[in-house]
């Protein structure tokens, strides 16, 4: 997978060609259609495939050689995309490119300069401009949430062979349609599998052009998030993804995972990380000054009404811990009788939440002790088919609340065996077909 000897020739006729160092990667993409061998050097190594729909984007090299292959290789769909999310933040919360762009001139003082790398290169494969891709890593700033995301990772005795699961739902927009020609986010989904020559390889799961919420690594980490919206909150720090990203690419383990994900907070989130080697599971909080890091048996996790389910922790889109709630809602209870008549009044609907969560543990304890990979996902299909508790059934039957889910995955990481399910057209994810692949497997693939 990797070819040093070409790396050695491309840092060459960088040098030449454009008298710049290669850390920078500011190149236009006029002088890349004129010079086919350089074009050559930097696809080396990149090639994708579809199956089944998806396309499988292989990445290799440096951190800008991954990008432009990247955005060379899915050109057209990036672009599709990044206009989508543009017009829709546009339409729907009166919030401009000049928004976003204000927000990442701030937050590019703490940005990696693999990422500035790997962000430009996607952006000269794609022939578009730096500032259209970069700002797709601050697209939360700005913007209250209210899509309802969940995850859970399972372990030794809760599983049928003592391995670790994983799983993420990613619910958010699925109305995001692309003004020129027509096309939904979903309809261009993605598997990210990057191999850069520094630090670990890694897939992530996204649609095209946008940054990942999550995937896992060749050291057997997983991660993920869920927001969780407060009033605790900075732009001066790390966007999520950016954190996400970093984890996957240098952590070797949960530990590690965790240090990148709690430094340089910005916004509220909620996040799972898991050590599939160990193994062992973690759900983090945080706000902009406040964390939480807590196992299954951390007596945040069984404070009423919360509960501990063993060798399992889960998450919906609220703090458990009592201090960072205090920056989200009051009561913390959040099935307390003012959250339940609160949704009444249009509030943030932290009753609904709290159904979630509890519908999550109750499908995990009704499966604790077999649960596999295939199980693992039949699990969170069920939430969102609203199984496993009644009062979650009959609000969102009868009060339509939306449950927009882009792509539901599980994974052992430990075995690289992954389950993915992106939703279409009209059609969401937890009722769209399920697709298997092995981590492992495709990083070792090579060009047809």
């Amino acid at each position: 997978m990797k070819r040093k000897d070409s790396y050695l020739v491309l840092a060459f006729v960088l040098t030449v060609l454009l008298a710049t160092p290669f850390s920078t990667a500011n190149i236009v993409i006029e002088s890349m259609d004129q010079n086919c061998e350089l074009r050559s050097l930097y696809l080396n190594g990149g090639w994708l495939e579809k199956i089944n729909g998806i396309n499988i984007v292989h990445l290799n090299g440096s951190f800008y050689e991954m990008g432009y292959q990247y955005g060379f290789l899915l050109k057209e769909e990036i672009t599709e995309n990044l206009r989508a999310a543009n017009c829709y933040y546009l339409n729907e919360f009166k919030l401009t490119f000049d928004d976003f762009l204000e927000i990442w001139n701030i937050q590019r003082n703490y940005v990696s300069q693999d990422i500035i790398n790997y962000t430009q290169g996607i952006a000269d494969g794609a022939d578009l401009p730096f500032d259209n891709v970069a700002i797709s890593w601050v697209y939360e700033g700005g913007v209250y949430l209210r899509y309802k995301c969940s995850g859970f990772s399972v372990w030794g005795e809760a599983t049928y062979d003592n391995e670790l699961y994983f799983c993420r739902s990613f619910d958010w927009y699925v109305d995001i349609q692309d003004p020129v020609t027509g096309k939904y986010i979903q309809e261009n989904p993605v598997l990210i599998i990057a191999n850069p020559e520094n630090g670990n390889a890694f897939l992530y799961p996204s649609f095209a052009g946008f940054t990942p919420e999550g995937g896992i690594n060749e050291k057997n980490v997983a991660v993920s998030n869920l927001w969780s919206p407060n009033s605790d909150t900075t732009r001066n720090g790390k966007s999520m993804n950016v954190r996400l990203f970093e984890a996957l690419n240098k952590a070797s383990n949960a530990e590690e995972a965790v240090d990148i994900i709690t430094s340089y907070r910005t916004f509220g989130y909620n996040f799972l990380v898991a050590d599939g080697e160990t193994p062992i599971g973690y759900a983090i909080e945080t706000t902009a000054n406040q964390t939480y890091v807590g196992t299954w048996d951390n007596p945040v996790e069984s404070d009423r009404p919360f509960w501990k389910i063993k060798h399992a922790v889960r998450r919906s889109n609220f703090f458990l811990n009592p201090k960072l709630s205090s920056f989200q809602r009051n009561p913390h209870n959040p099935r307390s009788i003012r959250h339940a008549f609160g949704i009444l009044g249009g509030d943030k609907g932290w009753f609904f939440t709290w159904l979630h969560y509890k519908a999550v543990g109750r499908g995990i304890e009704q499966f604790w002790g077999d649960i596999n990979l295939n199980i693992t996902m039949e699990i969170i299909r069920g939430v969102y088919n609203l199984k496993y508790d009644i009062v979650w059934r009959f609000l969102n039957k009868f009060w339509n609340y939306p449950l927009r889910t882009c792509w539901q995955w599980v994974a052992c990481p430990k075995t690289g065996d992954f389950l993915v399910s992106f939703a279409d057209v009209g059609i969401m994810a937890f009722k769209c077909s399920v697709q298997f692949f092995n981590f492992f497997e495709l990083l070792e693939e090579e060009p047809p």
